[in-house]
């Protein structure tokens, strides 16, 4: 799926179609549900397929669904808060690097984009 409006491509990994019509997206997650609750990056990761949905549909999805692997589910709405939110975190992402970045010998080697990052510790 692809929305112009959000700049964002993506597909959940199931569609769930409610009683009404309307499609729900379901990110299943293999982890067991986390201890604190759910994590900001699962949290933006569903409301970025619902903003996709929303793109795509006449009656925008009332929430998106969390599987975890142990069976918990957590229902996240769709509503003006989550808009915001996905709003504020794609403009923070999109704007230019500003240096915060504190490379070091601790940090750098575990990192995942120690390879591309023009910033990583060389030592």
């Amino acid at each position: 799926m692809r929305s112009e409006t959000w700049g964002l491509v993506g597909r959940p990994d199931e569609l769930l179609r409610l009683s009404d019509g309307r499609l729900v997206p379901v990110e299943v997650k293999s982890r067991s549900f986390p201890r604190r609750g759910v994590p900001e990056s699962h949290r933006l990761q569903v409301y970025a397929y619902l903003a996709l949905l929303e793109d795509r549909s006449t009656a925008p999805p009332p929430f998106g669904l969390l599987r975890y692997g142990d069976g918990t589910e957590a229902r996240l709405p769709w509503d003006e808060s989550a808009r915001t939110e996905l709003a504020r975190t794609l403009a923070e992402a999109r704007r230019p690097y500003d240096g915060r970045a504190r490379p070091g010998p601790g940090r750098c080697p575990r990192c995942p984009w120690f390879d591309a990052c023009d910033a990583r510790w060389t030592g």
